[in-house]
């Protein structure tokens, strides 16, 4: 009988998954599959499923893991973020290199521990500046610090403070994605990421891998953001926004909270708009009050009587423009046409008085008359006159 010797393996990787549903999805593939062994590994949130197929031959094995994998990651969704040998920085930042996106950390703790997952990948490098343009620039690290802290003798919960110094990060280095770990030493850990307008905090029970769940956590928010899938297991504010945690102690909610309240009031007393410092020198994410002008009596008047002021003018305009029209081409023209007749009336009286004067008395030629050839020719004459003085009809004309 021939043996089952074809042996194929598969790892599916998935990041803070639903383990009773990963656990339930196991059971019904071990039960549909008995050929499909299956493996589950899991530190700090991350878990690999990890399917080996045996079988008679290599396609059939190959398609006893593929059929696995793909039940596993149509259960889990997003949660699966890749298959194979690459975790989770390497994912991430090749997703980051697609989008030509850049993750800035706010702080040398938090920059330490994304230090240590990108150095896993040769990508590091490509998205994330291992401080030199961040937490370890002197200037750059003095602008996100101004920037984050909201008042330095307040004292702001962890999950705040992770939001704020997140936001800072992505302002100051002009990052898509800032990112931030506060908590250290404490209960909890709190990890934010910030990116557009909307900064993502996801609170971290302490554990012996709390740092690392913490590090994993900012890396899965930024590909979750990148793919458009949401971060279902964080919390979420504007960026520069007071983020109200749910289930947080009501301590830690107002000791920010009269500040906050104290500024909504004055905010709404005044009836001022809020707006964003856009300066990278003043602090980033600060509501800063627009003043609004409020037009005064005088200029209201003003604005009422300058339509009629030029109203008044264009009819002036137009009446002399109408004055002007009617005055050069029809007086005009009647005086010229009394003129043309005037002349007309002369020119033909004055031809007729000279007409008879010259007509020739029983059968007598003329004083003035030309000498007419045998072939009805005029004979040249010789004259002292000018030329035009031969062209005289007798017609005086009115200027000549």
């Amino acid at each position: 009988m021939q043996e089952k010797n074809v042996t194929k393996q598969v790892i599916v990787r998935f990041f803070a998954p639903d383990m009773h549903k990963l656990k339930v999805t196991a059971k019904q593939l071990s039960v549909t599959s008995p050929d499909l062994k299956l493996g589950l590994y899991g530190q700090a949130d991350e878990i690999l499923v990890v399917l080996n197929a045996q079988s008679y031959a290599e396609a059939a094995a190959m398609q006893l893991t593929e059929s696995g994998a793909q039940m596993f990651e149509d259960a889990m969704g997003d949660y699966s973020y890749g298959r194979g040998k690459g975790g989770l920085a390497y994912v991430t930042a090749g997703e980051l290199m697609e989008a030509r996106a850049y993750i800035a950390a706010g702080d040398e703790e938090t920059g330490a521990l994304l230090e240590t997952e990108f150095k896993a990948t040769k990508r590091g490098d490509k998205v994330f500046d291992f401080g030199d343009d961040s937490y370890l620039n002197d200037k750059v690290a003095s602008k996100i610090e101004k920037a984050a802290i909201f008042d330095p003798n307040e004292a702001t919960p962890a999950y705040q403070a992770a939001a704020d110094w997140a936001t800072a990060a992505a302002k100051c280095t002009k990052s898509e994605f800032g990112a931030a770990i506060k908590g250290f030493g404490e209960e909890k850990l709190y990890a934010a990421i910030a990116h557009g307008k909307f900064v993502y905090v996801r609170e971290i029970p302490a554990s012996k891998d709390a740092e690392k769940c913490a590090a994993l956590t900012l890396l899965d928010m930024t590909r979750r953001l990148l793919i458009g899938a949401g971060v279902p297991y964080a919390q979420s504010c504007k960026a520069g926004q007071e983020l109200e945690w749910e289930g947080a102690p009501a301590a830690a909610v107002q000791t920010r909270a009269p500040q906050a309240k104290a500024m909504q009031a004055q905010a709404k007393a005044s009836k001022k708009s809020v707006a964003y410092s856009a300066n990278d020198d003043e602090d980033d994410y600060v509501q800063k009050p627009k003043k609004k002008k409020k037009p005064s009596s005088s200029a209201g008047v003003s604005n009422k009587i300058v339509p009629i002021i030029v109203l008044v003018v264009l009819l002036v305009a137009l009446v002399f423009a109408g004055y002007y029209l009617l005055n050069t081409f029809f007086f005009n023209k009647t005086g010229s046409d009394k003129d043309a007749s005037t002349s007309s009336s002369s020119a033909v009286s004055m031809a007729q008085s000279v007409a008879d004067s010259t007509t020739p008395q029983d059968g007598a030629a003329p004083a003035d008359s030309t000498p007419i050839s045998a072939d009805g020719a005029a004979a040249s004459i010789t004259t002292d006159a000018p030329a035009e003085a031969a062209s005289n009809t007798g017609v005086v004309h009115p200027f000549g």
